[in-house]
């Protein structure tokens, strides 16, 4: 079987943590690969690949850091159907399945082919604009004021019908996975991961009329975005950001 580790590159622990686990699964006859890393680079230089190598050469990808590692798993590995184990390392591990102590547990489970996978729901969002951008999230899609200070008004339509206005901070949409996160600490709802659902959130909206609501998988949502500086922010994840300009529109849909 190969397997792949991804890790964060400056945590100490996953240093140390890839060499045992290197060794271990050798000796099970196990082939790994590993991405980008100083530390084995320099010992084991034969190991270490480009994260393209993965999508090619992994049968199973091991993640060692906290939830932001894995959601950098998650975009690095999508088009792929390879299972994606996280082994929690970091402050937060929501995303993550394993612990330190339960990993060579885990480990004889998939060598034996004991274990079983979850399909989890992606988000895909693009922009209606020159470049069209296109995102794609595990947790959420956020639209937020690109400067400090400004309200932003956000016109959202579901299958091309007009929905609500919202005016605020910005406004978010969760998967069923993500509903644990930055909608949840917004006030939205905790959905099982075990469905198919887009959930919106406003953050902070000038409005009597705030609650979350929860879309089918298969509505696709529209939004045209207004401020007073005439950018927002789109965010996915947390990790990637772009700012938009308001006379386009952002396309927001349950990922492929």
């Amino acid at each position: 079987m190969n397997f792949g580790i991804i890790t964060h590159p400056k945590k100490e622990e996953a240093q140390k943590l890839i060499e045992e686990i290197t060794s271990w699964l050798e000796e099970k006859g196990g082939r790994v690969i590993i991405s980008k890393n100083e530390t084995m680079a320099k010992k084991r230089p034969d190991l270490v690949k480009k994260i393209s190598d993965f999508k090619k050469e992994c049968d199973v990808i091991l993640v060692l850091g906290g939830d932001g590692t894995f959601l950098k798993a998650v975009d690095y590995c999508y088009g792929t159907d390879i299972p994606l184990i996280g082994v929690k390392l970091g402050k937060l591990g929501f995303l993550t399945e394993l612990e330190v102590d339960k990993l060579y547990w885990g480990l004889e489970k998939i060598i034996a082919k004991d274990f079983r996978t979850e399909q989890r729901m992606l988000l895909y969002c693009k922009t209606e604009d020159k470049k069209h951008q296109q995102l794609i999230a595990l947790n959420d899609c956020a639209i937020t004021k690109s400067s400090f200070g400004e309200v932003i008004e956000t016109r959202i339509y579901v299958n091309d019908n007009f929905y609500n206005t919202y005016k605020g901070d910005g406004i978010i949409f969760a998967t069923p996975t993500g509903s644990t996160a930055y909608s949840l600490s917004a006030g939205g709802p905790f959905v099982s991961p075990r469905i198919s659902a887009i959930i919106m959130t406003p953050v902070c909206s000038h409005t009597l009329f705030n609650r979350s609501v929860i879309f089918s998988p298969d509505d696709e949502i529209m939004v045209k975005a207004n401020s007073e500086s005439g950018k927002v922010g789109i965010n996915a994840d947390g990790r990637h950001r772009i700012i938009f300009d308001c006379k386009n529109k952002i396309y927001i849909r349950k990922a492929d």
